[in-house]
């Protein structure tokens, strides 16, 4: 099964590695526990009183071919 890594992107360009990746069957599968994320990072920082407007996954798998963004929330 391929690993999948939820790395995070802030609106300045930084980026937030995740090193450790989930096994997940496939890319439709990663592209949902993005989603998953998203909205418990989005309530989290709600919140936690952080704006989180403009920051992103990047989703790569194990090999490092994909790059797929999955918006966390949009400007309010």
């Amino acid at each position: 099964m391929p690993r999948y890594f939820f790395h995070l992107r802030t609106p300045t360009g930084r980026l937030i590695r995740d090193d450790e990746g989930v096994e997940l069957p496939d890319l439709d599968a990663a592209a949902h526990e993005a989603a998953e994320a998203a909205l418990t990072f989005s309530k989290d920082s709600e919140l936690g009183g952080h704006d989180c407007s403009g920051w992103f996954f990047e989703i790569r798998s194990s090999s490092g071919s994909l790059n797929v963004p999955a918006f966390v929330t949009e400007a309010a």
